[in-house]
């Protein structure tokens, strides 16, 4: 098969590609970047009233695909500002909490299925420390999910919809990596932005090859 055809079948959604099975079920990702870019100004609006506010520290509660990308960005962009709590060590608590003002920090829970025992308990935990303020905490999530319910009742500051199409290790041009990105400061578009010509990058790639 010529390289072409098959990026080609993959934008058709042809599930064939890979085993035949539910994968055409899980090809969100080829739509996330455009999706995304119509949120820009909302998510950047979003950032600016948490500055506004003095949350000048942001906490990442997840786990695998739903801190990959924040840990990667925040590397990357070496941004101190956001730390990412992917780990029940009780070591590891105690030092990020020692390490932040929890009257200034910005708690972001992060799950795609909404049920994850870790990340579960860490928001439980930090709940309890902010005195239960939903004004200090965010959830990411899929639509209809357990951690949708427990935002909505304990009144979080926001809650954002992952979309389901999605697999949770291909989820960084999503709302799990999107917002902590514009949480962190990086540029409005630029995620989004360079990854949307990747269809007819990868197009002409396998025409040449």
């Amino acid at each position: 098969m010529r390289r072409a055809e098959l990026i080609d079948r993959i934008w058709e959604r042809d599930p064939t590609v890979w085993t035949g099975g539910d994968e055409a079920k899980w090809l969100g990702w080829l739509d996330e970047p455009r999706r995304m870019r119509e949120r820009v100004e909302e998510l950047g609006t979003f950032a600016d009233e948490v500055a506004d506010e003095g949350l000048d520290a942001v906490v990442l509660l997840g786990m695998g695909g739903s801190s990959l990308a924040p840990e990667v960005l925040r590397r990357t962009f070496r941004c101190e500002s956001l730390h990412v709590l992917d780990t029940t060590h009780p070591q590891a608590i105690r030092s990020l909490e020692e390490s932040i003002d929890l009257e200034h920090t910005l708690f972001v829970s992060a799950s795609k299925s909404g049920s994850t025992l870790e990340t579960r308990s860490h928001t439980d935990y930090f709940w309890e420390r902010v005195r239960k303020r939903g004004g200090c905490f965010v959830a990411i999530t899929d639509p209809g999910s357990e951690l949708e319910r427990l935002a909505g009742e304990r009144e979080f500051r926001r809650s954002f919809a992952g979309e389901p199409t999605i697999g949770g290790r291909y989820s960084a041009l999503s709302p799990f990596g999107i917002v902590p990105a514009a949480l962190m400061g990086i540029g409005r578009t630029a995620a989004t932005r360079s990854a949307s010509p990747t269809r007819r990058a990868a197009s002409v790639s396998g025409r040449s090859s």
